[in-house]
């Protein structure tokens, strides 16, 4: 299980719509980023959302920590301009995916 610093949740178009987890980690020594496979479900559990991945990955997302790092959206600006109409923010208060 995966509990990031940060995240948002991407929407893709393509063939089909899916979303994705886009999640960050900060520390003192490095950051990094992940990108899930894609989410097959989503739970709430008290503060946190848990998606599930069609991996069977399971990102543990904290609902105050949505949002991105200075990694995070330099990955996101870079996937936005490289397929500007394929990509785009999910909105926190619509978790029905």
């Amino acid at each position: 299980m995966y509990v990031p610093n940060n995240w948002v949740i991407l929407k893709i178009q393509g063939h089909k719509e899916f979303y994705k987890v886009l999640a960050g980690w900060s520390s003192l020594y490095e950051d990094y980023w992940r990108l899930n496979s894609g989410i097959n479900s989503v739970e709430s559990e008290y503060d946190y959302w848990i998606f599930k991945g069609e991996s069977g990955s399971e990102y543990k997302c904290h609902k105050d920590a949505e949002g991105l790092s200075a990694i995070t959206e330099c990955i996101l600006g870079k996937m936005i301009y490289k397929f500007p109409d394929k990509i785009s923010l999910v909105l926190k208060t619509n978790m029905e995916l």
